[in-house]
């Protein structure tokens, strides 16, 4: 049999060496999905496919009309590995029970039943996240050009996998999923608070039911109205220029950069929309606001830590920042394009934006509130990755048996 990543000196004599397809009952591509604006399937594609998460707002929907077998459909203890494209290929899912919408998989994805009697699913699952596993993916599996980069389904098929006994691991399931149900728990955790941060903003800043001096809601209560541009405005706020109370500028191009981590390059380059290298040098070490101008144009991200923010991203700064972050969160940036095949974002485009302006009280009055709300979502976020780092260190000793279990 062809190189194992997971064969090492310490892997138990006693766990056995299959290829995939010995120990499935199912392994295919997904179908080519017919979209529709909506319907009640949903097509599951390499977007949404990330480590630990189905990103819901990512599917894209399915037309009901066209007849597909149930067999690309999801279902409970289903595995799908994305299986095109570089920086997308080889990242999977676990579907540990049956989805509560219904799920077509598309043509760019690989479906992996197991027979479960002798291969546990979420151990297949635990398998393809080693980086080891990744590697072997990446360096020994792929086939195709730069960009365009395929996992067949022969070589799926031919995968080289490890299997102990079912008890074994049933073992390596139970250290390793009550991680990620936490670390998943937590991001659902996180998209509450997120949610509570936009509508507390839209209750003030939309609904102009912000607390009154008596700690009523504001328009219900008869608060006094003024006319604008944008309609009936609370009296003492304004419409002006987006550009008033921020501080904007340009990413630049790093000088020196990796492709991963290493003690000389440790702060993260942030492009567009993802995490593109690393590079030595400091750029941000504040909350700042990043918006794409080219091809991913419109991408929100907030960050606290040092980060490098790249060429084709803007630094958005500003002592208001809860209430900058929600504008820029419902900007409609296609209006702002000046391309066609790369649309571009300016920084006088956002500059002159047109808005809506509270007093200063209120704006500080909001930020206190937003401030608590964000404190909450980071500390959720540093505790995942270090339940992340945990499992990431657990994960490759108990796949070569460094730590036994028997």
């Amino acid at each position: 049999m062809s190189y194992n990543p997971l064969e090492t000196k310490s892997t138990p004599l006693n766990w056995k060496r299959s290829s995939l397809y010995e120990v499935c009952t199912f392994i295919s591509r997904g179908k080519q999905p017919k979209y529709v604006d909506h319907s009640q399937i949903y097509a599951l594609n390499q977007k949404s496919i990330r480590w630990g998460e189905i990103q819901i707002e990512n599917l894209k929907f399915q037309n009901p009309d066209i007849n597909i077998s149930e067999d690309f459909f999801v279902k409970k203890n289903d595995v799908v590995l994305n299986s095109t494209g570089t920086g997308t290929v080889g990242r999977a899912f676990h579907f540990a029970e049956k989805p509560e919408i219904r799920m077509l998989v598309d043509s760019h994805v690989t479906i992996i039943r197991t027979n479960e009697k002798i291969l546990r699913s979420a151990f297949l699952y635990y398998q393809f996240s080693d980086y080891r596993y990744q590697k072997y993916i990446n360096e020994g599996l792929l086939a195709g050009s730069t960009g365009q980069v395929e996992l067949n389904k022969s070589k799926v098929t031919g995968m080289n996998i490890l299997i102990p006994s079912v008890i074994i691991q049933d073992k390596i399931i139970g250290i390793l999923s009550p991680l990620d149900k936490k670390i998943e728990l937590n991001n659902q955790l996180i998209k509450i608070l997120e949610e509570m941060t936009s509508t507390l903003f839209n209750h003030w800043f939309i609904d102009f039911e912000f607390p009154d001096k008596n700690g009523n809601p504001y328009k219900s209560n008869g608060g006094k109205m003024i006319e604008s541009e944008f309609g009936e405005i609370p009296e003492g706020w304004k419409v002006d220029n987006f550009g008033k109370f921020i501080d904007i500028k340009s990413g630049k191009r790093p000088a020196i950069r990796s492709d991963s981590k290493t003690a000389d390059c440790n702060i993260p380059i942030v492009g567009a929309s993802k995490i593109m290298g690393y590079t030595d040098k400091q750029l941000i070490n504040e909350s700042v606001l990043v918006t794409g101008r080219v091809g991913t144009h419109g991408i929100i991200q907030r960050f606290n830590e040092p980060i490098w923010i790249s060429d084709n991203s803007f630094i958005i700064t500003s002592k208001y920042e809860g209430y900058v972050y929600q504008i820029m969160k419902n900007i409609n940036y296609s209006s702002l394009n000046r391309g066609t095949s790369q649309p571009l974002i300016t920084q006088s485009d956002l500059k002159g934006i047109k808005i809506v302006l509270p007093n200063s009280e209120m704006l500080l009055n909001y930020s206190v509130f937003y401030q608590e709300f964000v404190n909450k979502i980071e500390s959720l976020k540093k505790e995942n990755e270090t339940l992340k780092e945990l499992r990431d260190t657990l994960l490759p000793k108990l796949l070569s048996g460094e730590i036994e279990l028997e």
